[in-house]
């Protein structure tokens, strides 16, 4: 019994003692300008309407709306089967 309390106060010593240094290391080391800008652009990218090639009239358009549409598409078809 002993054994095993000594054994789980052990194994708490050293997850709090991990746990400190992960939280110093994320203090010293933060994210970068760069990845903050790679992160906004993706979000632009997954958000906004964007031309991809103006020559073949290929525009993109934000994820949100292509879930409606696609939505929309489905319901049509499952009411023509009914």
């Amino acid at each position: 019994m002993i054994l095993t309390v000594d054994a789980i106060v052990g194994v708490q010593v050293l997850y709090y003692r991990q746990l400190g240094l992960v939280e110093s290391s994320d203090a010293l080391y933060p994210p970068s300008a760069e990845l903050d800008s790679q992160l906004a652009a993706q979000q632009r990218r997954l958000t906004d309407y964007w031309v991809v090639d103006p020559k073949k009239n290929v525009v993109a358009i934000p994820v949100s709306r292509t879930m409606e549409l696609v939505t929309a598409e489905l319901s049509v078809g499952q009411d023509s089967r009914d």
